[in-house]
């Protein structure tokens, strides 16, 4: 097994540093107030609006900065090995976490500014009056809402992220003077009290947001009730996957009954195969949920964003002759339906070896004549309506509704090109993981997939008895044991780590 640190070093050479982002002048992306509690703060509607851009800045920070590159994002595709990099074994990634249990990415420390920046609104803005809020007392209200549903969607989201990568964890709910100090000698909830967190959080979003956006801006990279919902579907399933030792049945149906939420009342439509590229650019009838990015607002991520490891001539003329990461064959034998229009939406050159490059993040605006410097401004797609339409498919099929479940699985098919999925109810299940694969990678999505349905002991690398000790969970970083005398490394890791 190669040294993963050799990676760091070859991503240093090859001039791929850790995600940053260029300055700029829009509210989403100003750099967080830190904790404001003074008097001449939480006065106005744009103080609690500022202080609520925050807390998406914090998100999108955490999501995509990472040691050597490595973004938390993107974890949810690389130990899939959905790609190849020449020297570079990806077992790193499985077996390796010698490395990851002392780097950076293995403490959650820094999930706490998102968390304790939600804390802050919630505490704060609950605080305040209506008239601060504007002279229309429906208006206002309705103001207020917005804001304080937004937050307690954004520590939902945050948690559950937290909750798939480490399981459990100190859980604060409370507003604290430094985000540093979030995690010191406090105790740990388990796994049951954060998801249960999650729900009680999700709920309450759930009253306070409506379906629809007073701002169209705001479409899709600021939360709604389709955010929540689709978050809820995530949170049920991923409860009830299948090496827990109790699962609920209840579980499954409240997921599907968030996903049918989504879908009859979310107002959301899939967009058509040949503007597959529009879900990317952000904002399109498809997006539930994204982060935001936009070269005309200055907000743009720089030329070392993970979206560049994809990318090489002649799409950046004066950078590579090859993409970094190459696709593994095996992954792209899953396109191997000529009809499948994601071939060449979601590829160029597609079954061309090493240059095979991802579409789906491939906005380029240079920023010199010479084409050595340059931005990308796809948007991070975090849920959209195909997503849903499989995660129903998926429920479904747990609840016995063959029928019903191919019914949102060809629906993603059939827009794709393909058939109607011919195959066994035996084999549907695999076929909807299949497809998510598909339509779904480098979304963030294919490992929790793979942990949510079970077939995560069928990866490379992986095994049944890794499975059902949960050792998908990440180790916690060794500085985490002296700043709290709660912490517990990950059961799995516990005996593996010297």
């Amino acid at each position: 097994m190669k040294n993963i640190k050799k990676l760091r070093n070859i991503f240093i050479s090859a001039s791929i540093g850790i995600c940053t982002f260029c300055s700029c002048t829009s509210i989403l992306d100003q750099e967080p107030i830190e904790y404001p509690t003074g008097k001449t703060f939480w006065q106005t509607s744009t103080d609690a609006s500022t202080a609520l851009s925050g807390c998406y800045a914090e998100l999108r920070s955490i999501l995509l900065n990472g040691d050597g590159g490595m973004a938390y994002f993107t974890y949810g595709d690389f130990p899939t090995k959905i790609f190849d990099y020449g020297e570079w074994d990806q077992n790193s990634f499985a077996g390796n976490y010698q490395w990851y249990s002392d780097s950076d990415m293995a403490d959650w420390s820094k999930f706490y500014k998102t968390i304790n920046s939600t804390n802050l609104v919630l505490e704060k803005v609950a605080a305040m009056s209506i008239d601060k809020f504007g002279t229309d007392p429906a208006l206002a209200q309705q103001q207020k809402n917005k804001i304080l549903g937004e937050a307690y969607f954004l520590r939902a989201y945050t948690y559950f992220y937290m909750a798939r990568i480490w399981g459990q964890f100190p859980l604060v709910l409370k507003a604290i003077s430094s985000a540093d100090q979030a995690v010191n000698d406090v105790p740990y909830g388990t796994n049951t009290q954060v998801l249960d967190q999650c729900i009680s959080d999700l709920t309450q979003a759930a009253k306070l947001l409506s379906w629809g956006y007073t701002d169209s801006n705001e479409k899709a990279v600021r939360a709604n009730k389709g955010a929540v919902y689709s978050l809820f579907a995530h949170l049920y399933l991923w409860k009830a996957r299948p090496n827990q030792k109790t699962i609920d049945p209840n579980w499954i149906t409240k997921a599907e009954a968030a996903c049918d939420s989504v879908i009859t009342h979310g107002n959301y439509q899939l967009v058509d195969a040949a503007d597959y590229s529009k879900i990317f650019k952000g904002k399109s009838d498809e997006g539930i949920f994204e982060i935001n990015f936009d070269v005309a607002t200055n907000e743009a991520l720089s030329q070392y964003g993970f979206t560049t490891y994809f990318l090489a001539k002649p799409i950046l003329p004066e950078y590579r002759e090859t993409p970094i990461f190459h696709f593994n064959p095996e992954f792209l034998n899953l396109f191997n339906d000529e009809k499948d229009l994601r071939r060449t939406a979601f590829f160029y050159n597609f079954g061309e070896g090493d240059q095979c490059m991802c579409a789906k993040y491939s906005s380029i605006t240079f920023k010199s004549a010479d084409k050595k410097s340059w931005v990308t401004d796809d948007n991070l797609i975090i849920f959209r309506l195909a997503d849903i339409y499989l995660l129903r498919a998926e429920a479904l099929t747990r609840m016995g509704k063959y029928g019903d479940a191919r019914i949102w699985l060809n629906k993603v098919r059939n827009r794709a090109g393909l058939d109607d999925f011919a195959g066994t109810d035996d084999g549907l299940y695999y076929e909807i993981l299949k497809e998510r694969r598909r339509e779904l990678f480098l979304e963030g999505q294919n490992l929790y997939d793979c942990v949510r349905t079970g077939y995560y002991a069928y990866l490379p690398d992986y095994s049944q008895q890794r499975y059902d000790g949960e050792g998908y969970y990440w180790p916690v970083n060794s500085s985490l044991f002296v700043r709290n005398k709660y912490v517990q490394q990950t059961p799995y890791w516990s005996t593996r780590l010297q």
